[in-house]
């Protein structure tokens, strides 16, 4: 798996991957701290005989990522275009070839992640100051809180059901420098109702974010999110 990126001023280059999983992984562009698009492929083959791909941005660049399945040679790719939100990819799909046999399987080297910036199911970003909640609700009305894992200083993971199953990314940033703001941009490799609560434990003030049932998480570029860089 690898992507590119391009920027409105046409440069360009490789993203770095980093393992996450054993199905996920994210990459980042300019800066090891910035995460920018996270992917995962899931064995669906009890379900369709298929592999199927999600993945989430959290970048407006225009962005390529391509998937090989290294058993048969199959390459999926998917491009984002140039000042578009990375659009959410939940193909399943993608991949049609369910034979185990074919090659011996290769073990998946998971990262260590540092998850001290949590509290409980929050997960705190940018030295603390703001405080990310997440709640889901499947189709047939179980719902719950996500469980954070830190990342970076501005950036952490939400899983649902299973720890090694990554639902949702985000991340706050600093923008004072820009407009006067903290931005929020958050994927999602969801399409079950997800509730995205951030809180600036500075002033008190909140924002949420909505995912409707059964639709594709869709990304969240928030760049006036919390005016007043304090």
């Amino acid at each position: 798996m690898k992507a590119t990126w391009a920027t409105p001023a046409n440069a360009s280059g490789n993203a770095q991957a980093v393992p996450l999983t054993a199905d996920t992984g994210y990459f980042w562009f300019f800066d090891p701290a910035n995460v920018e698009a996270v992917v995962k492929v899931i064995d669906g083959c009890g379900f369709n005989d298929n592999f199927w791909l999600f993945a989430g941005g959290l970048t407006n660049l225009q962005t390529a990522v391509t998937v090989r399945d290294t058993r048969t040679g199959t390459v999926r790719t998917y491009t984002n275009p140039q000042g578009k939100a990375f659009q959410p990819i939940q193909q399943v799909d993608a991949f049609p070839v369910c034979d185990a046999a074919a090659v011996p399987a290769v073990a998946a080297q998971e990262k260590t992640v540092c998850n001290q910036s949590v509290s409980g199911t929050s997960l705190l970003l940018n030295g603390d100051r703001f405080k990310v909640d997440v709640t889901w609700q499947t189709p047939d009305g179980k719902t719950g809180a996500g469980t954070p894992v830190s990342l970076t200083g501005d950036t952490g993971y939400f899983w649902f059901f299973d720890p090694g199953n990554v639902e949702l990314v985000i991340k706050v940033l600093r923008g004072c420098s820009v407009n006067g703001s903290y931005w929020v941009f958050a994927g999602g490799l969801t399409n079950v109702r997800t509730t995205v609560t951030v809180t600036d434990t500075a002033t008190g003030k909140s924002k949420t974010y909505q995912n409707p049932q059964n639709t594709a998480f869709q990304p969240i570029q928030d760049v006036s999110a919390f005016p007043g860089c304090r």
